[in-house]
């Protein structure tokens, strides 16, 4: 139940979210081929985060499935 509530709530802010940050960046900016580098910088950014995490959770599993080593 905690999960449907947090895939829920973290969908709409996630939604939300990336839509104020382009927003901002359209604003600050002027134009959308302005926005371009600043958007993949932060992608890139987020998808690397997101590895680390991957990593770390993989990691966490093991270490409860196994056992620590």
């Amino acid at each position: 139940m905690g999960k449907a509530v947090i895939d829920g709530i973290g969908a709409r802010i996630g939604k939300s979210g990336g839509s104020f940050i382009f927003q901002f960046l359209l604003y600050f900016l002027g134009g959308l081929s302005a926005t371009v580098p600043y958007i993949t910088i932060i992608t890139v950014i987020i998808l690397i985060a997101w590895v680390f995490a991957i990593g770390r959770l993989k990691k966490e599993i093991e270490d409860k499935i196994v056992g620590p080593l």
